[in-house]
């Protein structure tokens, strides 16, 4: 999740959410905060973040199964 925030600049309103988030609780962000940027950033539609939670969980979840 760091690596993914640390390859895009993420826009201004979701930078200072993080850092009033982390201010406050001392916790980093987590992936639904990562792809929240990663789909602001790249002016994705809405509910593209979910979409790439979903399909990585997917993927995930899959893979378990085979093993």
């Amino acid at each position: 999740m760091a690596a993914l925030l640390a390859m895009l600049d993420p826009p201004k309103v979701i930078a200072r959410f993080i850092d009033k988030v982390t201010q406050l609780t001392g916790l980093q962000p987590n992936i639904d905060v990562a792809l929240a940027a990663l789909a602001a950033h790249h002016r994705l539609q809405a509910n593209a973040a979910f979409g790439l939670f979903a399909t990585a969980r997917s993927v995930g979840l899959l893979a378990h199964s085979l093993a």
